[in-house]
């Protein structure tokens, strides 16, 4: 018999404090079938790191990535312009389980897949008109597991959570318009990890 590719238990939730009105996490949402997952996602996802535009300059970004949705699907930021030409069938369904855990709909992922611990992402709210006002976003971690910062915009407020592998973590709607958040470097980091 084959095992179930997502976990029954991924309905335990974990006590976020001040965040818990804005986020959601699931620390055990998928099973132990992750690894192939991660695996399978590293070899066949078309990897790229492009440029994108930041404070008036292009730069490389700091991780790989790939961006993929509903056929048809273009999608903006930093500069730069993503034409979807539809799901694979791993990140399918992945989409698919995500949709009726959570109960909203998504049409589209970007994936960001970092190398070790020098592999960030910077301060920033996932606010694109693309996206909608207040939309809910989702970030499924795979491999290595990695910190997330939340910055409160009002108080300056920062709080973290570790991302860890297999994990679901829901930004809620009104999430990105009261927070900024980050991928830190973590030098101690020497393993791959998607989020």
């Amino acid at each position: 018999m084959q095992q179930e590719l997502f976990d029954i238990n991924s309905l335990i939730k974990a006590d976020l404090g001040a965040l818990s009105p804005w986020v959601e996490y699931r620390p055990n949402w998928l099973s132990n079938q992750s690894a192939d997952l991660f695996a399978t996602l590293k070899a066949k996802v078309q990897w790229q790191q492009p440029k994108i535009h930041v404070y008036n300059k292009w730069h490389i970004i700091p991780r790989m990535q790939a961006w993929y949705g509903d056929e048809g699907l273009t999608y903006r930021y930093s500069g730069v312009d993503h034409q979807s030409v539809g799901w694979p069938q791993a990140l399918n369904t992945l989409k698919n389980k995500l949709i009726e855990d959570t109960a909203f709909s998504f049409n589209s992922v970007l994936l960001n897949r970092y190398r070790n611990g020098e592999d960030k992402m910077g301060w920033h709210a996932d606010n694109e008109a693309e996206l909608g006002k207040d939309p809910v976003v989702a970030i499924i971690s795979l491999g290595a597991a990695r910190e997330i910062q939340f910055k409160q915009l009002k108080s300056k407020t920062v709080s973290s959570i570790s991302l860890e592998d297999g994990s679901l973590l829901l930004m809620k709607a009104g999430m990105q318009s009261q927070f900024h958040h980050q991928i830190p470097v973590r030098k101690k980091c020497h393993q791959n990890g998607l989020a």
